[in-house]
């Protein structure tokens, strides 16, 4: 089954979709991608169109743009840019040449943010080498966002 709609496109063998709730439960292999291109293959999870709220479990893959993301659970709000991804966390930047791998990691796409937790570690790729920072919890923000201490 195909469902086409200016927002979106998706390609599954099963979906719920309650109309008082608009809310859509993924219940089978499901391939998603929105407006902005990105793309998100699951098995499970729900969408509420009305919120903008998502969450996809059994491990979720998200591709968006130079972005790779993947974990036991995904949450995202499209309304706050705001994401979640919880259990064995990968998330490759090919752009930037990073990976992370936590237990758990926020995200926050609108402000470029991200917040790694549960033995987190990255990799940074320079040239023929890699770099391994590891701790109990990375951040990462914009040095522009750091409040002016002036």
């Amino acid at each position: 089954m195909e469902l086409k709609d200016p927002a979106y496109f998706i390609k599954t063998d099963s979906l719920l979709y309650n109309t008082q709730s608009q809310t859509t439960r993924f219940i089978a292999e499901t391939f998603i991608k929105d407006s902005s291109g990105r793309t998100i293959e699951t098995k499970e999870g729900y969408y509420n169109v009305a919120t903008g709220k998502a969450e996809f479990g059994r491990r979720p893959i998200i591709r968006d743009g130079k972005i790779y993301i993947t974990g036991d659970n995904v949450a995202i709000d499209d309304s706050t840019g705001i994401s979640q991804a919880k259990g064995n966390v990968i998330i490759i930047d090919s752009a930037q040449g990073t990976t992370i791998i936590a237990g758990e990691v926020f995200r926050d796409n609108k402000k470029d943010r991200m917040l790694a937790t549960r033995k987190p570690l990255m990799i940074i790729k320079q040239d023929n080498d890699s770099i391994y920072v590891a701790a109990d919890t990375l951040f990462s923000a914009r040095l522009s966002d750091l409040p002016n201490k002036s």
